[in-house]
């Protein structure tokens, strides 16, 4: 095949006539192309396509490069075979026949390239080794010349013939293939029409063999109704058909020769006409087929049923119909007379189901309802079991399964005053099987044998007999081998003697009525089966979880509501669908783990992630049970799937709550632990700074006195000094008052924060603090709204509480224009005194009066407008935490642009405690 692609390709080159002319933008740029680069690329493709490679030689021997190597080896192992034969035979004459012959062999296996390789190195070798033994390359002579222009020449035209040669072989022996391919083809072709056509015919003949033998008339009409093919059972229902003049009537006319009517004698119009329905799309198969009463020319009925279907075209059009009819006459008339014959039974199956619609399972019916429609029922079979056996007397008793007990259900064949006292006996009378006197009548009975007793032997005619039974019979009511009852019959006093098909009657007569007693218990569990399997329907689509019933392949079988709301797909769009692929299942290990370990405990319950309708997951907590038949074979899967996504989420946030509140925690213990550190380093320094501060104060105070009058200039220093040192000493109590907050926050946080508390008077207190603020701050206006000789007992820690108000005031000091007033107030209630700061700064947000009481909280945005900007924001949250463990309240109250009021309150002490002041 490959050489044969390869002289394709050789065609195409050398006879571009041969193909249809298709101009590309490539052709067009070589047409622009010189006319010698078009011939030397049209003479190297040439070459290419005409190099082929013998099939039979290995890889990598039939690589087209091979060729090329042999066109080198073959004539150079020629000129040694040459030379050694011309040192053979020193007369040797052909030298050139071995070299020609090792062209040939090359052009005929790879082709014209490596044989024109072949001729141009063997005609070198040939003029430099054997016509020029000292390797010269000499022509000189006519001969020498002569035989290697012969040679070139014999080279070069033995390799285009040989491969053409080869090429037209090749061409041949794929064109041979081919036509052994497409004659082979042809004739299987050719023998699957002959059989399909001969199946055809087979099937053909068969189709009208059973058209023709079918004892159902078979009709085959147009879409006009008019009688297109007939076989020949419907030829024989009228000899009309027969007539091709009948037959070419149209439809109407044709009809009116029969007059129809319905299987109730009623006339049927031409609209209900089978035919006529048919050619309006409908199906008549099953219980829709129609019976029709036609009155025949010799004045007899005949009943048909009519089945058929419309025939349709392509279009889905209605283009005929097929009609089916069926003399049932006949048919009828034995289920007619059958439905006289067994008049009786059916009444009694018409009672079966009446006393089925009293007996409904309901609450409301009670035992003696259920009691009197059981006996109804029984008391119907036994007259009808009496009509079959031709008895006087029949009784019916059922035993109970568990305690043996017998009860009566009917008796038959009585008078009325009779039967009051039989009922009445039954009634006071409790027998069980065990009770009889002959252990082997009750091993009869439950072995299903009739059993006969003749009261006149002088075995029974001990035992009292008030209704003058002579021969009794018992007929055993067994359902699969289990005695449920027996029916007991007589004669009266008349003498009879039971033959065995009486016997055999009478046992199968107990048979029936076994059965139907077993049928009425199946009937009425089934009732009270379906009522509870209806309730269980409407709780399963009620139910919020998704309840899911899926094949042992995952098959689902049943969606409930729960699933349509859980996952998004209606019932009909799951029903039939894999479970696992609808809801792209993520399973805790895989699928196969799942499935073997619900096949192995019968039960799995774990968490599963699906994938709703709409992409989104679903994490569900499922529980899935393994059923199985009575084989033990798993038969379905019961799934229930309770969605816990929003729990799950829930839970997984509350395990970050808890992980980040216990890193907070922790942070905030190494943060107290650090600040607790911190501040009790920190106050040692600072404690020496302000001491020295102080004492270098004292003496510069000391040497101010001392210095002279005159000595101005010391003097000025000195006093320059001594205002860095004022500045050092506010410094100093800066830095105090915060490592003081610091070690209050870890007081605090360790619960350690210790209170003296004393009584004292907070109007004094107040008043205290208010003077030493003023003593600071001479440049600011800073009121006391407080009544004359007013006092406030408290119990209290006089340094804490004076620390509450010194923050407030220096807060209100430090955000406050220099020139807005500051008031503090205290007002006294009946159980609780106030003491307020009121100041007129940038004032608050309502979200920021809830911010500034928290831990290291500053307010952004709002300039300090005196002191220093350095605060660690822990003032109010200690004084909030001092108030609170003096059993008081502090709050803020505050308009953004109106300035702010911070607050506290204490509980004030009893007034009789005189120690208070």
């Amino acid at each position: 095949m490959e050489k044969l692609e390869n002289e394709n390709k050789l065609e195409e080159v050398l006879d571009p006539a041969s193909k249809p002319h298709r101009q590309s933008p490539e052709i067009d740029a070589q047409e622009s192309q010189p006319e010698p680069v078009l011939r030397w690329k049209r003479l190297t493709h040439w070459l290419k396509v005409s190099t082929f490679t013998p099939e039979w030689l290995p890889s990598p021997l039939n690589h087209p490069i091979a060729g090329y190597i042999f066109a080198l080896l073959v004539p150079l192992l020629s000129i040694i075979l040459i030379l050694l034969l011309k040192q053979i035979f020193l007369a040797f004459v052909f030298p050139a026949l071995l070299i020609s012959m090792s062209i040939l062999v090359v052009a005929i296996l790879w082709g014209t390239a490596p044989g024109l390789l072949a001729t141009l190195w063997g005609t070198i070798l040939f003029n430099l080794i054997v016509l020029s033994p000292r390797y010269p390359l000499s022509i000189h002579t006519f001969q020498n010349a002569f035989e290697t222009c012969f040679l070139l020449v014999i080279g070069i035209i033995m390799s285009l013939v040989v491969s053409r040669i080869e090429r037209v072989r090749a061409e041949a022996v794929a064109a041979h293939f081919e036509i052994e391919q497409l004659v082979t083809q042809l004739e299987a072709e050719k023998n699957a029409l002959r059989q399909a056509q001969q199946l055809a015919m087979e099937q053909a003949s068969e189709i009208e063999a059973i058209f023709e033998a079918m004892t159902d008339g078979v009709y085959v009409y147009d879409s006009q109704g008019q009688l297109v093919r007939m076989n020949a059972a419907a030829k024989t229902f009228s000899p009309l058909f027969g007539q091709s003049e009948y037959l070419a009537r149209p439809f109407p006319k044709r009809i009116s020769s029969f007059p129809v009517r319905d299987q109730y004698k009623q006339p049927l119009e031409n609209s209900n006409l089978p035919l006529t329905r048919l050619l309006r799309g409908e199906i008549l198969t099953g219980l829709h087929t129609a019976d029709t009463l036609l009155l025949q020319q010799n004045g007899t009925d005949i009943l048909l049923n009519i089945s058929g279907a419309p025939i349709w075209n392509k279009e889905d059009q209605i283009k005929g119909a097929v009609v089916v009819s069926r003399d049932v006459t006949e048919l009828r008339n034995l289920e007619l007379r059958t439905h006289e014959a067994l008049e009786a039974l059916l009444a009694m199956t018409q009672i079966i189901g009446h006393g089925f619609e009293n007996s409904d399972g309901t609450k409301d019916e009670t035992d003696e309802q259920k009691r009197l429609t059981a006996q109804e029922i029984a008391r119907r079979m036994a007259q009808l079991t009496s009509h079959f056996l031709g008895c006087q007397r029949l009784s019916i008793s059922i035993v109970d399964p568990d305690s043996e007990i017998i009860h009566p259900l009917a008796v038959v064949g009585l008078s009325a005053e009779q039967e009051q006292q039989w009922w009445k006996e039954q009634q006071q009378q409790e027998s069980r099987l065990v009770d009889n006197p002959d252990r082997s009548i009750v091993q009869r009975l439950q072995a299903n044998e009739v059993v006969l007793l003749d009261m006149t032997q002088s075995r029974w005619n001990s035992y009292p007999n008030p209704y003058a039974i002579r021969t009794m019979l018992i007929a055993p009511m067994s359902i699969r081998g289990r005695l449920v009852g027996f029916l007991t019959l007589d004669h009266g006093g008349a003498e009879h003697e039971y033959n065995s098909e009486e016997l055999e009657l009478a046992g199968a007569a107990a048979s029936m009525v076994a059965t139907l007693i077993e049928r009425d218990q199946l009937l009425r569990q089934q009732r009270e089966l379906l009522a509870s399997n209806q309730q269980m329907s409407e709780l399963i689509a009620l139910a919020h979880d998704a309840i899911i019933v899926r094949t042992p392949t995952s098959i689902i079988t049943s969606w409930n509501q729960g699933a349509e709301r859980l996952y998004g797909w209606a019932a009909q769009e799951a029903i039939g669908q894999v479970s696992h692929e609808l809801l792209q299942t993520h399973f805790p290990h895989s699928r196969e783990v799942n499935d073997n370990l619900l096949r192995l405990h019968g039960q799995w319950e774990g968490h599963l992630t699906y994938s709703r309708r709409d992409g989104t997951q679903v994490i569900v907590e499922s529980r899935q049970v393994l059923l199985r038949d009575e084989s033990g074979q798993p038969s379905a899967i019961l799934e229930i799937n309770r969605d816990i996504t929003e729990r799950e989420n829930i839970q997984r946030e509350r395990e970050e709550a808890r992980a980040n509140a216990l890193a907070l925690r922790e942070s905030n213990r190494r943060m107290d632990e650090f600040l607790g550190i911190v501040s009790h380093e920190l106050r040692t320094p600072l404690t020496t700074i302000k001491g020295n501060v102080q004492l270098a104060k004292f003496r510069l105070r000391a040497s101010l006195r001392e210095v002279p009058a005159n000595m101005d200039d010391l003097r000025n220093i000195l006093e320059e000094v001594q205002m860095m040192l004022d500045r050092a000493e506010r410094q100093a109590n800066v830095q105090n008052r915060m490592v003081s907050d610091l070690l209050d926050i870890s007081r605090l946080q360790a619960d350690k924060l210790e209170l003296r508390l004393v009584p004292c008077d907070l109007a004094a207190l107040v008043l205290e603090t208010v003077e030493d603020q003023r003593s600071t701050t001479l440049k600011r206006a800073l009121y006391l709204e407080m009544p004359e000789g007013e006092t406030a007992p408290v119990i209290a820690d006089p340094e804490r509480i004076g620390q509450v108000l010194s923050n407030f005031i220096t807060n209100a000091l430090k955000y406050s224009q220099e020139g807005c007033p500051v008031f503090v107030q205290l007002k006294k209630g009946e159980n609780m005194v106030c003491v307020s700061v009121k100041d007129e700064g940038p004032g608050l947000t309502p979200t920021e009066q809830e911010q500034v009481w928290d831990r290291f909280s500053q307010v952004e945005g709002i300039k300090r407008q005196r002191g220093s900007s350095v605060g660690l924001g822990l003032g109010l949250y200690i004084s909030r935490a001092i108030i609170e463990q003096h059993q008081g309240q502090i709050g803020v109250e505050s308009t953004k642009g109106e300035g702010s009021m911070f607050w506290f309150t204490l509980p004030l002490a009893d007034p009789g405690d005189n120690s208070v002041l």
